[in-house]
């Protein structure tokens, strides 16, 4: 079987297992090599094992040591002598350099350490001091239109599909219209003619084209990195006229591209993830947090309590009041019935004032007619009786003195008559209380006999009531 894999040129298909076994048995058969790298990314590891890659141009190695060999604070840049052989699991993805003691005397290291930094490092160091590159990326888009939103991005990727929806997934998550329009430029991303692809694409693009461009890739090995570190990509980078984010798949390594660009993320989803939570928070900008808000709730909850205590209160205070309004109306109600039988009162006491007073001036006018005529009839009596003892006069003279006399008291008889009947009548009753009494009193003192009395009257009535007449 493993003649017919190893030589056979037939078209027989073999599985993946026969393949891998095969490819394993192999590398046994290779001998311990020593060589030099320098490190790039990080030394990973757990108690007993340690991992770290070496590169050196474009190769690069992944290397398993035992965590004596290797120290754990060893800097990216440091160039390392390793005597290792492959290893080729049938579970590994790819062969890793197993670290071995060297047989080329006892006591030497299987690692060591040299003091100098490798070119790789040197190159970067050089270029991030010409263009004045920190050594930490960015992790914000704050300078990117820090006073509107991002509203169209360029996208410069590979033709891996799935990194291009895995930056439009953070983008777009959850919100199912577009509110970033994003154009997508295929370039290659590794490989010698990357650097010029990328550069040119950069350089082409104006301030107007977009808001901000993203150079994005899924991850890959640590050599496949080495264009990010050219400097005439970092120069494309640094002089490009729309904010440059990057997010080449890596958290272990950060190339000068990511450092010089305005922004970095790890992987494409947290570019478009920053860039959806970035424009948030520009649309949210000076509108108070949810923090604020809640001690704003508690606050306003606190005044409510106050508010519904004082309310409470001035309820309570409200019904007091009602109960001594009711009470002051009801008391209103009683003075008014009380001012009402009084007034009711003075009115009878007034009416029958004004009844005494007509009584009396009744009985005066029939007081006084009652002498006018008494006396008037004594005096025709008296008259007559002169007249008819003496004979002096003659007869036709006693009688016109008699008969004067007999006119003269039937006069005053009437006249005390027509007063009556004017102090008696309707009209007279109809005038005002008040005014009644106060001109009954003046009217029976001033009035001298029955006809005075009656044309008084009869005159105040003419003058207040004129159709009486």
């Amino acid at each position: 079987m493993e003649t017919q894999l190893g030589q056979s040129k037939t078209s027989t298909i073999h599985s993946l297992a026969q393949v891998r076994s095969f490819v394993s048995r192999r590398i046994a058969f290779t001998r311990t090599v020593q060589f030099r790298g320098e490190i790039i990314g990080k030394v990973r590891g757990t108690a007993d094992k340690r991992w770290v890659t070496l590169i050196d141009g474009a190769a690069a190695l992944e290397i398993e040591a035992p965590s004596h060999a290797i120290p754990s604070k060893l800097q990216e840049g440091q160039q390392l002598v390793v005597t290792a052989k492959p290893n080729f699991d049938v579970w590994r993805r790819n062969p890793v350099w197993k670290v071995i003691r060297s047989s080329a005397g006892e006591g030497q290291p299987e690692v060591q350490v040299l003091p100098e930094i490798g070119p790789l490092e040197l190159s970067r160091q050089k270029v991030a001091a010409e263009f004045g590159i920190g050594p930490k990326p960015i992790r914000n888009l704050e300078d990117i239109r820090p006073t509107e939103k991002i509203g169209n991005v360029v996208v410069i990727c590979g033709q891996d599909a799935q990194v291009l929806a895995d930056f439009k997934r953070g983008l777009h998550e959850g919100d199912r219209k577009l509110r970033v329009s994003v154009k997508a430029v295929e370039a290659h991303i590794q490989g010698t003619r990357a650097v010029d692809d990328i550069s040119s694409k950069l350089k082409n693009l104006k301030s107007s084209d977009a808001d901000a461009v993203i150079i994005i890739r899924g991850g890959g090995s640590y050599a496949d990195f080495s264009v990010f570190d050219e400097r005439d990509l970092i120069e494309a980078v640094v002089q490009c006229q729309v904010p440059v984010v990057t997010a080449l798949g890596h958290s272990e390594h950060v190339p000068l591209a990511a450092r010089a660009a305005t922004a970095n993320f790890a992987v494409p989803y947290d570019a478009g993830a920053s860039i959806r939570k970035e424009n948030s928070k520009r649309y949210f900008d000076g509108q108070p947090s949810y923090a604020d808000l809640k001690i704003e709730n508690q606050r306003l909850n606190e005044e409510e309590k106050i508010w519904r205590a004082h309310t409470k209160t001035s309820e309570g205070l409200l019904e007091s009041l009602k109960r001594d309004l009711d009470l002051e109306r009801i008391k209103n109600e009683e003075a008014q019935d009380q001012c009402i039988i009084a007034q009711k009162s003075a009115n009878e006491l007034h009416q029958q004032t004004y009844r005494d007073c007509l009584t009396i001036a009744l009985q005066s006018i029939r007081l006084k007619s009652t002498i006018n005529g008494l006396w008037w009839s004594l005096w025709t009596t008296l008259i007559a009786f002169v007249s008819f003892s003496s004979g002096s006069l003659s007869t036709g003279s006693a009688v016109l003195i008699t008969v004067i006399a007999a006119l003269w008291t039937g006069l005053t008889f009437t006249g005390g008559y027509r007063s009556r009947r004017i102090l008696e009548s309707q009209t007279w009753r109809t005038l005002s209380m008040g005014e009644d009494l106060r001109w009954v009193r003046r009217s029976l003192q001033g009035a001298s006999s029955p006809r005075d009395l009656r044309w008084v009257l009869k005159r105040k009535i003419e003058i207040e009531h004129p159709r009486s007449r």
